[in-house]
Formats: structure tokens, C-alpha cells, sequence
């Protein structure tokens, strides 16, 4: 469209030079065919008086023979009017007459015609007195008849050549009037481009307000959007990095009062940027796919204080110069909410480490004395009483689990185990097996064909030990329990489930699901301590996954949890 948009001019100028051109030779033609059709109508006119000649010269003939055989007057009334006739046309001949030659032949047709009367005259006269004897008859009738002969021939020359002058002149006519009907084609062609050129620059002036009036909107909305963003926007040029344009953000966040305080100015002037995590691979992200995103950087602002930020980067040119359209988020507040948090965090798994071991001591002291009441004293005590020991020993037993588990859960904020790849199949395969002890004929259970992943294996297996049990445990009171265990790929996840049909959950107490110490069955019902599936939630967050459930009351649950398919960073 642009490129046509720019000969359109040097285009509508040369029609127009064209049209000009060919109004100047309609106008010729016009005038040609005007000549041409006036001339045609001469030539008919001079071809009308020659045939009027013609007829007068055999008038003349006719009359005078009648007379000179009847002998009555009035036969030669016809003979003055027709040479009375004949004056006139030559006079109008004369008129029109249009070149030497056709004035000679009327000058020579006037002599025969006067040299006619006379001899007519003589005639007539000698007839008239009855002096015309049949000798001076017969003379005067040769030389009357020779006359008119060359009359009949002055005229058929004449004849002849308005004929041949009238047939030029038709094609000359015909020739004019074919270049017109031409003309008046090329003209209306014309005319039709021009129209059509007029209706596209018409058409292209359109579109350009509607694209000037979407730019404007345009420039409108970035500008709206650049100035009241919530995060901290600013162009910078890559040669110097001298900030070109910030928003108010921007500004905000490195507590200035202005624009000027910020622009023209580079991040060296402003004494800004403190420290940058990984600031050479960052460089060479931007050099090599012109964007780089989430870079955490601590920044120094006006006032002194220090900011950490997580900025985008995205490279784009600005007239031919490169710069960098850089998007920032004050992360200060959440990154030191992080770091209260991680140390509360280490404070409670320090003290439930601590705790666990400091009851294990004397649990195991009221372990043993029981059971040395029990076996010892077995005798001594009565029924209630064995019954309170066997409780007891019990409820002892119940804590050492309870110990165990939150020792487990404690240590999994601490530990760092290594990578490896994991064959999940394998896994599942032992859990089962260990968990059943091969006792597997009351359980249906179908295991569909598993993917390996990159993870920490004693985790993984722990993951699958308290999905397999709890599905196990609380789908044993059914005659026909049945557990599925199978994966899936969506959306770059590897995503695992246990599925079951015991006796399930309502969900809206899906809240407490994976919190410590949370049951939503009672102990009579079903043992354990409540610590399964936070553990199990606390293993898949550290392998950058999530874990949820779904479940219907008396019908079944389905437990999900999800995992990178390009997990290979340290865990």
C-alpha cells in the first residue's frame, strides 16, 4: 500500500497530462470532421447541379427538336426555362467551386452554352420567318447536337470528379469519425482510471486517518498503561545506559520527587543497582534471545536504601539504537517475609527435632515398665487392672509412631539428598509389596505402565508408601476393594494418581486434608497419627510439584500429584 501510495501522484499527473492531450486532438478531429463533413456536403450539392445540368442540356435538346418538327411556340417555353435553370446553377457552381480547374470547365461549359443560344437563336429565328430550308435544318440540328454533346460531356467530367472527390471524402469522413469513436474509448478508459485512482486515494486517505486515529488510541493506551503501571517500567539505551523514558513506579521505587531527577541520567549515575545474581549469564540471555525475566537485583535509591527487585528484560530497537524495556516488581517486603518465615521455619523443625527426642527417653522408660508389669505381675493384677497396663503400652506405642512420623516430617525441611533418576513402576511394584506382604487376593489392583523421573528417591517412595496405604487402609472394610495407579502428561507435567473405592471424604473438609496432626476419620475407625499426607505434600513441593485430591463420601478418592517433566534443577 505505501508503494503505491507513492506513485499515485507521478500516475494521476500522467493521466491527466493524457487526458489534456487528448482533449487537443478530439478538438482537431472534431474540427477535421467538420471540414471533411462540410466538404461532403459541397460535393453533394456540386453533384446535385450537375445532374440538374444534365437534365436542363436534354430539356434543351428535347424542346428544340419538338419545336423544329411541330413549329409551335410553345414548345420552346421549356427551352428558356432551362436555360434560365442553368444560369442559376452555374452561378451556385461558380459558389462553390473550389479550385482552378473546376472554374476553367464552367467557363468552358458558359461558352458552349452561349454558343447553344446562338445557334438556337438563329433556328428559331429563321423558322419563325419560314425562311429555314431543310439544308439549313439539318446544319443547324448537327451543330445544336454537337454542341450539347460537349455540354453532356463538360458535365460528366464534372460528374466524375465530385464522384471520385465524394468517395475520398466519405472515407476521409468515415476515416475522422472512426478516430473519434477511438478517442471517445481512450477518453472514457481514462476518465475510468482517473475515477478508479480517486476512489483508491480516497480510499487509502481513509484508511490513514483510521490508522492515525488506531495509532493515537494506541499510543494512548501504552501511554496509560506505561505511566500508571504498578510495576517499575524504564527504557534505557544499551550504548550508554542512559535511562530515555520511566514511569511513575519507576520513580516511586527509587524514591525520586521527578522525571527529571531520572532521565538522561545511566544506573551508574544514579549509583543504583548494588548487586545482581548471575549478571554475566544474564547479559549474554539478552545478546542471545533479547529477553531475560524474574532477575533478582538489589538496588540502591535515592534516599539509601536497599531494594531487591525481580526485573524482566526484553530488547527491541528504538530508531535503529538498541535499548532495553525493563519491567520491575519491589519484592523487599516479601523477600523478608521469606526470610522470617524460613527462619521460623528452622526454629520449629529444630524444636519438633528436639521435642521428638527428648520424649523418646522416657517413653521408652514407660514402654519397658509396662511390660514388665505385664509379664511380671500378670498374677498379681486383675483383669481391669492388665487392661489398663495393655492400654497403656498401647498408647505408648501409638506416641513412638506418632514421635517417628514428625522425626520424618522434620527431617525432610534438612536433608539434601542427591538426584537420580527414578523408575517409578519399580517403586510402586515394592511399596505394594511391602505394604501387602503378599497378601494381595482382597485388593484388585491395577498398575497402568509408569514414567521414570528425575527426583529424590527416598522421597518419591515415601510419596507412593502413604498414597498406597492410606488407599489400602481405607478401602479395606470393602468386599471388592479396588485400587488404580496410573500418570498422565499435561501441560509439561508428569502428573501420578492412586485411586481407590473405600469409603472416601466429604469436601468440604478438603481444607484439613494435608495438615499435620488433620484426620477425617476417627482412630476407632482407621489408625494413624495425621501426618501422612503433609508429609506427603512438604515431598512434592520440593520437587517443584503440587498434590490434591478428589473424592465423593462412600464412593472413593483419588489422590494427584504432579511433577516437572524438566525437573533437573537442585531440589
Amino acid at each position: 500500500m505505501k508503494r503505491l501510495e507513492k506513485y499515485i501522484p507521478l500516475l494521476f499527473l500522467t493521466l491527466c497530462c493524457f487526458l489534456i492531450a487528448i482533449a487537443v486532438y478530439i478538438s482537431i478531429t472534431l474540427k477535421e470532421f467538420e471540414k471533411t463533413s462540410a466538404e461532403l456536403e459541397t460535393t453533394y450539392t456540386l453533384i446535385n447541379l450537375n445532374n440538374g445540368l444534365l437534365s436542363d442540356v436534354l430539356s434543351i435538346e428535347a424542346s428544340v427538336g419538338e419545336f423544329l418538327l411541330v413549329g409551335d411556340d410553345s414548345f420552346l417555353k421549356p427551352y428558356y426555362t432551362s436555360i434560365a435553370d442553368i444560369y442559376k446553377r452555374l452561378v451556385a457552381f461558380e459558389k462553390l467551386a473550389r479550385s482552378g480547374e473546376e472554374r476553367s470547365i464552367i467557363d468552358n461549359f458558359k461558352k458552349l452554352l452561349q454558343a447553344r443560344e446562338i445557334s438556337t437563336g438563329k433556328v428559331i429565328s429563321r423558322h419563325q420567318r419560314n425562311i429555314l430550308s431543310i439544308q439549313d435544318e439539318i446544319a443547324f440540328s448537327y451543330i445544336g447536337k454537337r454542341l450539347s454533346e460537349k455540354m453532356k460531356s463538360t458535365v460528366q467530367k464534372i460528374n466524375g470528379t465530385e464522384l471520385s472527390l465524394l468517395q475520398q471524402r466519405k472515407l476521409a469522413n468515415n476515416s475522422s469519425a472512426n478516430k473519434f469513436r477511438i478517442i471517445i474509448i481512450i477518453l472514457l478508459i481514462t476518465i475510468f482510471n482517473i475515477i478508479l485512482i480517486a476512489i483508491i486515494i480516497i480510499n487509502i486517505q481513509r484508511q490513514k486517518r483510521h490508522l492515525t486515529a488506531e495509532l493515537e488510541k494506541s499510543n494512548n493506551l501504552f501511554s496509560s498503561i506505561f505511566e500508571n503501571n504498578p510495576a517499575s517500567i524504564a527504557i534505557s539505551r544499551i550504548s550508554d545506559n542512559v535511562i530515555l523514558k520511566a514511569n511513575n513506579s519507576f520513580i516511586q521505587l527509587m524514591d525520586c520527587s521527578s522525571n527529571d531527577e531520572i532521565i538522561g541520567k545511566s544506573a551508574h549515575d544514579l549509583n543504583m543497582v548494588l548487586e545482581s545474581n548471575d549478571a554475566d549469564e544474564v547479559a549474554k540471555k539478552i545478546r542471545e534471545n533479547h529477553f531475560s525475566e524474574n532477575q533478582e537485583t538489589l538496588i540502591k535509591t535515592k534516599k539509601g536504601k536497599t531494594k531487591c527487585t525481580s526485573t524482566s528484560v526484553i530488547y527491541f530497537d528504538i530508531d535503529n539504537d538498541p535499548c532495553l524495556f525493563s519491567v520491575s516488581i519491589d519484592i523487599t517486603a516479601t523477600k523478608n517475609a521469606e526470610e522470617k518465615l524460613m527462619a521460623a521455619n528452622r526454629e520449629l523443625e529444630a524444636f519438633s527435632y528436639s521435642v521428638s527426642h527428648d520424649l523418646r527417653a522416657p517413653l521408652r522408660a514407660i514402654n519397658g515398665y509396662t511390660s514388665i508389669l505385664i509379664e511380671d505381675y500378670n498374677t498379681v493384677l486383675d483383669a481391669e487392672g492388665v487392661g489398663y497396663l495393655q492400654s497403656m503400652l498401647k498408647s505408648s506405642k501409638m506416641m513412638g509412631n506418632l514421635i517417628d512420623d514428625l522425626l520424618a516430617f522434620s527431617r525432610l525441611g534438612r536433608t539434601d539428598v542427591p538426584l537420580a533418576e527414578i523408575n517409578m513402576n519399580t517403586v510402586v511394584k515394592t511399596v505394594i509389596e511391602e505394604q501387602l506382604n503378599n497378601n494381595t487376593e482382597k485388593y484388585a489392583i491395577k498398575i497402568h505402565e509408569l514414567p521414570s523421573i528425575i527426583g529424590q528417591t527416598v522421597l518419591i517412595k515415601q510419596v507412593w508408601v502413604n498414597l498406597i496405604s492410606n488407599a489400602i487402609k481405607y478401602s479395606q472394610h470393602k468386599t471388592d476393594s479396588k485400587i488404580e495407579i496410573g500418570s498422565t502428561k499435561k501441560d509439561g507435567l508428569t502428573i501420578f494418581y492412586v485411586k481407590d473405592n473405600g469409603v472416601g471424604f466429604d469436601m468440604q473438609y478438603y481444607n484439613k486434608l494435608f495438615g499435620v496432626f488433620q484426620r477425617l476419620h476417627s482412630k476407632e475407625e482407621f489408625e494413624g497419627t495425621g501426618i501422612g499426607l503433609a508429609i506427603v505434600q512438604k515431598a512434592i513441593n520440593r520437587h517443584n510439584g503440587t498434590v490434591w485430591a478428589e473424592s465423593k463420601l462412600n464412593e472413593g478418592t483419588t489422590f494427584f500429584f504432579s511433577i516437572p517433566i524438566s525437573n533437573n534443577k537442585t531440589i
